[in-house]
């Protein structure tokens, strides 16, 4: 989002099970193995890097709580790396 409040981009993945329904681990586990693509294509369809990046947030509930770790991790592991580029 712009300081304008413009959304600059919503990528995502989205996980099926094809009828088994929600199973927390495997969610989990398509989240761990997306996340960093979904990033990398919001930063790429936004056309910002890094060190332009003011705010970086996480779903944190209510939601399935191994799913919603996946979240807190991939938001604390980059804001460490928009640190590391400032």
């Amino acid at each position: 989002m712009s300081s304008e409040g413009a959304i600059l981009s919503n990528e995502k993945a989205s996980f099926s099970s094809y009828g088994a329904g929600m199973i927390p681990r495997e969610v989990a586990k398509f989240l761990e193995a997306n996340k960093d693509a979904v990033i990398q294509q919001s930063l790429e369809k936004a056309s910002v890097d890094w060190p332009q990046i003011g705010l970086v947030s996480f779903s944190q509930g209510p939601g399935i709580g191994n799913c919603l770790q996946v979240g807190l991790d991939a938001r604390e592991g980059n804001r460490s790396a928009a640190q590391n580029c400032r």
